[in-house]
């Protein structure tokens, strides 16, 4: 049987000086193709980094971009949200301040008194309303304390301006708990 080392050491002496001239035309064309293979390849290489490189910059900015939106968007919230205390703070004070002074100046004989409590009443009616359409800016614990306020300022302002003239004529027995219940919020 014959090896294939045989069969191919008889073919190349059969070749002779063609067989070496041809492997090392095969050697050279093989070296020269894989040269500019790996060239290809570098270029390519240094294409891909370059367009990489691009392509990250692109989102650093666009992820920089996003930052800056979403800080306007919540610096814009935190504004709305001092405006809203300011708008609760400054109807509070009025609130607490005319209902005190309602308590205080209250004169059943003095004509208008029953426009007068409807108006202060109204007053309140309006403060939790506002608290009301308000309260997505403030936190639930601050809703419920300004709506426990405007209740406790509610209840002695309804009780005087109900019973108070029914009870006593005169009001200062029945002024004083009620001022007291008004200041004491």
């Amino acid at each position: 049987m014959i090896s294939f080392i045989d069969l191919f050491l008889s073919f190349m002496s059969g070749l002779g000086g063609a067989g070496v001239a041809v492997a090392g035309a095969w050697w050279f064309f093989s070296t020269a193709v894989k040269a500019r293979l790996d060239k290809d390849l570098e270029s390519h290489k240094a294409g891909l980094k370059s367009e990489s490189d691009s392509e990250i910059e692109r989102l650093k900015g666009s992820l920089q971009l996003a930052a800056l939106e979403h800080q306007v968007r919540f610096s814009r919230l935190h504004e709305k949200r001092a405006e809203v205390i300011e708008e609760i703070y400054l109807m509070l004070l009025s609130v607490s301040e005319s209902a005190r002074a309602f308590v205080v100046r209250y004169d059943l004989h003095q004509p208008g008194q029953y426009e007068e409590f409807k108006k202060e009443h109204k007053r309140l009616l309006d403060f939790s309303d506002l608290v009301e359409k308000r309260q997505i800016y403030l936190p639930e614990g601050i809703c419920a304390s300004l709506n426990a306020y405007g209740q406790t300022i509610q209840r002695p302002l309804v009780e005087f301006g109900v019973f108070g003239a029914i009870v006593n004529p005169d009001l200062p027995p029945i002024a004083q708990p009620v001022i007291t219940g008004v200041s004491r919020v």
